[in-house]
């Protein structure tokens, strides 16, 4: 059968099916258990310790923050000379960290992937599975890219997801605490009606924020997966198409049928262009929210304390502290549209 003969089906709805994450999860979760579950859980629990240990640093820099500026509005030079020897230990601190991180995580994902494909082909060839699929018409279509790469697409973004929640909530709960702490509560004027007090104003401010912005990508990026799937199921169907062609190779040249198997091809990839023309365009939708939310982020929190520094009531450590709070706590609010955008 060559590509004239293969017809790729029309485009799936890619929506997620429970039974198939269970299902995945049961089978992909045997990492965790067996033979594999003393090393499994050694890259797992160091990965969790590593990414503590950085939103530990991070928040160490952000009171650093607070320290040298305040140093420097008072012009307490040994105060400055001091940070400045602090501030070198703790981007030290940071890189050594971020180096653990980055062997922890590639290092999973390594791992648990060549898991997956051990026991993956041991299925496939066991029983003479790959030669019943075969001759039974059941086999889908590229079995060895869907064991080779596939395996990729089901492991490292699901690494990826859990360093990012497990970085929310930890950096959340840290700056969350500071602008809690820090920030106070401010007094609203409202004319002959009184005042209102609002109480931790800038996490709700943060909260706002970070819902607003989170809410729009999601809401502007959810067809993005769908998308992605469609060109990597027209993608599957072009190599599949371009394999039969070779397996029937003697065939097609008696049957002087190059040019026509081409013009296959050709429709084939077209339909790739369509589908990947379509992520471009939805990427340029979210490249909308992102370039509008990103140059907001450093100036919003600015703007609520501004009017608090200027009655003298937070020094310029404090605003210079709780803006980086700020936009360390919209960062993590924000991760659910980030991972959707870097799934794309």
């Amino acid at each position: 059968m060559t590509a004239a003969h293969f017809q790729a089906p029309d485009a799936p709805g890619f929506r997620l099916d429970p039974r198939v994450i269970g299902a995945f999860a049961r089978f992909a979760g045997g990492y965790w258990r067996g033979e594999n579950a003393i090393r499994a859980w050694t890259l797992t629990i160091g990965l969790a310790v590593a990414l503590l240990l950085s939103t530990a640093a991070t928040v160490a820099l952000n009171q650093w923050n607070r320290w040298f500026f305040d140093a420097l509005e008072r012009r307490d030079v040994e105060s400055v000379t001091q940070a400045a020897f602090v501030f070198a230990l703790i981007i030290a601190a940071m890189a050594a960290i971020g180096v653990l991180i980055v062997l922890a995580r590639e290092t999973l994902q390594v791992r648990w992937r060549a898991w997956i494909v051990e026991h993956l082909v041991d299925r496939w060839l066991g029983l003479r599975r790959f030669y019943h699929l075969n001759v039974s018409g059941r086999e889908p279509p590229n079995p060895e890219y869907r064991i080779s790469d596939d395996t990729r697409w089901a492991t490292e973004p699901l690494v990826d997801l859990g360093i990012g929640l497990l970085l929310a909530i930890a950096g959340a709960t840290a700056f969350i605490s500071i602008l809690w702490s820090v920030g106070g509560s401010i007094v609203v004027a409202l004319g002959s009606w009184g005042t209102l007090t609002i109480p931790a104003y800038m996490v709700w401010v943060a909260v706002a924020y970070g819902t607003l912005a989170s809410g729009l990508m999601l809401w502007v990026g959810a067809p993005l997966v769908g998308y992605v799937g469609r060109k990597n199921e027209a993608e599957g169907y072009f190599r599949f198409a371009m394999m039969r062609i070779r397996d029937n190779a003697e065939s097609v040249a008696l049957m002087n049928g190059g040019r026509y198997e081409q013009a296959i091809l050709g429709r084939f990839y077209d339909t790739v262009v369509a589908r990947w023309l379509a992520i471009v365009w939805q990427h340029g939708h979210l490249t909308w929210i992102t370039n509008a939310c990103g140059p907001m982020k450093p100036i919003v929190p600015l703007l609520f304390l501004a009017p608090k520094y200027l009655s003298g009531e937070l020094t310029l450590g404090q605003v210079t502290q709780l803006a980086a709070a700020f936009v360390e706590g919209a960062n993590r609010h924000f991760l659910g549209g980030r991972q959707l955008q870097s799934g794309g």
